[in-house]
């Protein structure tokens, strides 16, 4: 079948370029070698509805407007697209709050800058203060907040950028741990990334301290993102948890396609097999 990746803009992946593009160029390896599809990979600047049209399916690490208006397009047509387009376009803190809400998963207490509007919540400190109109593209779209006076400069920053969509988020002791997940496969991977080959976009993991190494159950976390990863349409995703000492999870950021740098091939082959087995279901049921 003829598969068309799109290749994450830059823009998108602060102080990880190399990852990001190492990921797609792995699972695109793994599509053609092990399945045998045709594969084009073409940047999303670049990206015109043109360029899909003969796709049968399209992986896509592309986070701008633009690029998922026209994958939105291919979709309308019936291409399927990895991640789903409406759930990459939807993918904010607070509906991933909410959506682990619903699915009765750990989470922070978090408010909205609506809610922070009308003054009907205290906030509690210390606390996060976070974008939440598009991902996290520098270390200020990030700020830890102590108390009540590091709140007002931190919201003059968010204005002075017009970064109007915010949310407030409740600061939680314990283990920082991040997670990779392919929902509807057994890959699962997560590590701590503070220590030993640990690596951070921006720095923040070292707030929590240093690691405690509480235990927690790790199929029951694999379980639980799975469904969070299925119920926001990003089956193919990333995150991290803070793991109190009591073992508890709290999912405190999920991310649509993350690099997967510490699991890699793993990981590039469960990608290509979620997309491979699409595929072959699609022919199947096609031919009955």
């Amino acid at each position: 079948m003829n598969l068309t990746g799109i290749r994450r803009d830059h823009k998108y992946s602060p102080n990880s370029e190399d990852r990001d593009a190492a990921i797609i160029q792995s699972v695109a390896i793994q599509l053609h070698t092990d399945y045998g599809h045709n594969i084009c990979l073409v940047d999303e600047r670049q990206l015109t509805f043109s360029m899909l049209s003969k796709a049968d399916a399209i992986f896509s690490m592309a986070r701008s407007p633009e690029a998922l208006e026209v994958l939105a397009e291919a979709e309308r047509h019936g291409i399927p697209v990895f991640n789903s387009t409406h759930g990459v376009k939807h993918l904010s803190r607070r509906t991933v709050n909410s959506t682990c809400k619903m699915l009765q998963i750990a989470v922070p207490s978090l408010l909205t800058e609506l809610d922070f509007s009308k003054n009907s919540t205290p906030v509690t400190f210390p606390c996060w203060l976070k974008r939440d109109d598009e991902c996290a593209q520098q270390a200020n779209d990030i700020h830890f907040i102590p108390d009540e006076e590091a709140l007002q400069p931190a919201l003059q920053d968010f204005r002075s950028r017009h970064i109007h969509q915010f949310v407030i988020e409740k600061h939680l002791t314990g283990d920082v741990l991040k997670f990779y997940g392919v929902s509807g496969t057994p890959f699962f991977h997560c590590h701590y990334p503070i220590g030993k080959n640990g690596f951070s976009k921006f720095g923040l993991e070292h707030i929590n301290g240093k690691t405690q190494g509480f235990a927690f159950d790790h199929d029951k976390l694999k379980q639980q993102t799975d469904k969070t990863g299925t119920a926001l349409g990003t089956p193919i995703y990333g995150g991290d948890a803070i793991v109190d000492a009591d073992g508890t999870c709290h999912i405190i950021d999920f991310n649509d396609w993350p690099s997967y740098s510490a699991c890699r091939e793993e990981a590039a082959r469960a990608i290509a097999g979620l997309i491979h087995s699409h595929c072959t279901r699609t022919i199947h049921s096609q031919l009955h």
